[in-house]
């Protein structure tokens, strides 16, 4: 090591956990060093998750959109012409990822914040290497996220098995895909390549989707994706068969498929990127069961000064709960003390209609002794979903019966994941429905929905 430097604060990762504890620290007048391999800006979120799905689920939508042209009183346009072209989608998808990493780049440029661009490790107490340095620092932010297991489903360097990171490599749209698990990531990139004309196959061990959701937005789920003519096999397993195919049991009916397809996509959960960090695990820093960090509400470790924020800790692998962890670990070091609440973080699904969720189900709410009620709003009666035409959803409001505060928000239908946040907002000021009655929303808009919900 040739030199050496001193941080108030060293973070590993620069993911969205990562920029953001940086720039919250840099906020409370610390020195920051923010360390990552070159060109992995935005981490998962930006360069593999959040932006490249987005557009390319936003072309999916646009393509049904038009495919319905006509009930918009718009005629001549040629079906049999409307083909999507997979090089210029990727195309897109390059140049939203390039604008997104720019825009982040100003902003740390904005702060006075320390990059390097390296592999970080370890070395010792409040010490890292880092391109043959030393970093010394007085805490330590470890934001190094997640990555995609291998998968043993199939014989070894098999070329039609792909990731959520690799897949936008494929060179053409699939005539057929066969998509391993069906959360949230695998549920939209069924939607995606099912409206991209793909024949799909989508293949989960639980017996019904979304478990955790609300038992209507489940029901509602499956339904939707029968309508898109996607293939549900639940309650099925993947086989380590190491054969060109993919074997799967259902050992309850003690059933076995197998499936041919032209693509594979593996969206099973990702596993802790625990490089970098050897010293400390072998010095009892303390993982999950899962092998995550473990972290408590102020985002620190069983170690003192060493904090875990995003994907590392396993907890909320959801890039908007990274970015709040991050903030709070830094603000934390900084002397100001915050805890994270994550029961008010928000699900959302990005597919046509989208999906929202916040706080708790109505089944979870009894079972937490709440006398819960219940209320569903149609959208269909939204004047804003009828004039834009899009396909109804509902909004549905878990309340305590005992003094009315709002417990669970959940909603179906356009720009769901947009609403969600004006129900998030009420919830934090322990909201009831009387919360909302002297707020006036615009007519018409889906925000009116929401307080129709609650009357």
């Amino acid at each position: 090591m040739s030199s050496t430097r001193k941080f108030d604060v060293a973070i590993m990762g620069s993911g969205v956990a990562g920029i953001n504890a940086a720039m919250t620290a840099s906020q409370n007048n610390l020195s920051v060093c923010l360390i990552d391999l070159e060109n992995s800006l935005g981490g998962i979120s930006y360069n593999y998750g959040c932006v490249p799905t987005k557009t390319l689920l936003h072309t999916a939508y646009l393509l049904d959109v038009i495919k319905q042209s006509e009930s918009f009183g718009l005629r001549g346009i040629n079906q049999d012409h409307l083909v999507p072209d997979w090089g210029l989608i990727t195309q897109r998808i390059k140049d939203n990822i390039k604008r997104s990493v720019k825009h982040l780049l100003t902003a740390l440029n904005q702060k006075n914040i320390t990059r390097i661009n390296g592999l970080a490790k370890v070395i010792g107490p409040n010490v890292l290497g880092v391109n043959h340095e030393k970093i010394f620092f007085s805490s330590l932010i470890i934001a190094t996220g997640s990555q995609y297991p291998v998968v043993p489903f199939f014989k070894p360097n098999f070329q039609r098995l792909f990731t959520p990171k690799t897949i936008y490599s494929i060179r053409e749209i699939p005539n057929s895909i066969t998509i391993i698990g069906a959360g949230m990531i695998g549920i939209e990139f069924a939607c995606m390549f099912a409206s991209l004309g793909s024949t799909v196959h989508l293949v989960d061990r639980n017996t019904k989707l979304m478990p955790y959701m609300d038992e209507e937005l489940s029901t509602f789920l499956t339904n939707l994706l029968k309508e898109k003519n996607i293939n549900l096999h639940l309650g099925f397993e993947a086989i380590d068969d190491q054969s060109d195919n993919l074997l799967i049991k259902n050992k309850s009916k003690n059933q076995n498929d197998v499936l041919k397809t032209d693509l594979y996509l593996s969206c099973i959960g990702r596993k802790a990127n625990l490089s970098g960090i050897e010293y400390l695990i072998d010095h009892k820093l303390e993982l999950t069961k899962r092998g995550f960090i473990s972290t408590n509400l102020k985002l620190e470790t069983t170690l003192p000064g060493i904090y875990a924020a995003g994907d590392i800790n396993g907890r909320f692998m959801l890039a908007h709960v990274a970015s709040k962890e991050g903030e709070i670990a830094a603000n934390n070091i900084a002397g100001c003390a915050s805890e994270i609440l994550y029961d008010l973080m928000p699900y959302n699904m990005y597919i046509s209609p989208e999906f929202a969720s916040v706080g708790l189900t109505e089944k979870k709410a009894r079972e937490q002794g709440f006398l819960a009620q219940s209320k569903i709003y149609s959208l269909n009666s939204n004047i804003k979903v009828m004039t834009e035409g899009h396909s109804g959803g509902f909004i549905k409001v878990v309340s305590n019966l005992d003094d009315s505060e709002i417990l669970g928000v959940h909603i179906i239908g356009h720009n769901a994941t947009d609403l969600i946040g004006e129900a998030i907002l009420y919830m934090t000021n322990g909201g009831t429905p009387g919360s909302f009655k002297n707020v006036v929303h615009p007519h018409p808009s889906l925000s009116e929905a929401l307080v129709e919900s609650l009357r």
